[in-house]
């Protein structure tokens, strides 16, 4: 199990180093690029909107991922929140 760990995690430290880049550059974050979706055909959109949207998005799925583990009658013995996960009583 720990390789996939290992493979989640670096694509993980990978995902944010390519935002913390986007942040660092010189962009133009009004430009609007276009897109294909997968159920909604080709749409248009800012860079800030696709920003935010990658940075949220994880959010989403984070959630469904708790309410699953409720659902089937695990109750987590951590606290959830990310901010929770790297932070020490003191």
């Amino acid at each position: 199990m720990s390789g996939r760990n290992d493979a989640l995690y670096a694509t993980h430290d990978r995902a944010t180093g390519m935002l913390k880049q986007a942040l660092a550059a010189n962009t133009n974050w009004n430009q609007s690029i276009d897109f294909q979706t997968r159920s909604m055909g080709a749409m248009r959109a800012s860079l800030k909107t696709i920003y935010f949207h990658a940075l949220l998005h994880s959010i989403r799925h984070y959630a469904q991922l708790g309410t699953l583990v409720r659902q089937h009658g695990y109750k987590p013995t951590w606290a959830g929140d990310y901010l929770m996960m790297g932070v020490q009583r003191v």
